[in-house]
């Protein structure tokens, strides 16, 4: 008579074989939004050049004021006390003319020679979202948080920043720049 045969079993190289993919997939997850919060900005002096721009011409302005800004500040022999920003007081909207300040936060006066300037500027309170990637997708990180600010039922005052937090190349998907909408 002949025994039972004891069903096949999967070798231990094909088990580890699939080790890999049982792993992503035990780590996939739903696409959650960037985290969002809301923050109090302190008042903050700036090394800065403003100028109107419309939103076609920030890349511009900015490729001509920021290593200026820098130079300067190697010049008098100071450190930054944060991160590059662009700031904007009050968005007329992407095809008017919106003042633009590009500032960089200092300590202490310094002379500083036309068109940058010395600035402080106020304490605000703020929406606040980390974006990751590269600037070409940050016009849709700006309009995703816009429409999340309006879900919240936030008021905005038309007052926002850009804080560059990490920066590698303006394509670079490993950027990280903080968006801040001012709300009240």
């Amino acid at each position: 008579m002949k025994s039972p045969r004891t069903p096949k079993r999967a070798s231990a190289s094909k088990w580890l074989a699939l080790l890999p993919l049982l792993f992503l997939l035990s780590c996939a997850k739903k696409e959650e939004p960037p985290f969002m919060e809301t923050k109090n900005v302190p008042a903050t002096q700036f090394l800065c050049v403003a100028e109107d721009v419309s939103q076609s011409e920030i890349s511009e302005f900015a490729e001509k004021s920021i290593g200026p800004l820098f130079e300067t500040l190697r010049q008098q022999g100071r450190k930054p006390t944060g991160n590059l920003q662009f700031l904007c007081p009050k968005w007329l909207g992407p095809d008017a003319k919106s003042t633009i300040v590009i500032g960089i936060p200092v300590a202490g006066e310094f002379p500083v020679a036309s068109p940058q300037s010395l600035w402080k500027a106020p304490a605000y309170h703020c929406a606040s979202l980390l974006y990751r990637g590269p600037m070409s997708g940050l016009k849709e990180a700006w309009e995703q948080f816009g429409r999340r600010i309006a879900e919240q039922g936030w008021k905005t005052t038309g007052s926002w920043r850009e804080v560059y937090r990490y920066w590698i190349a303006p394509d670079s998907t490993e950027d990280i720049t903080e968006l801040q909408m001012e709300i009240e």
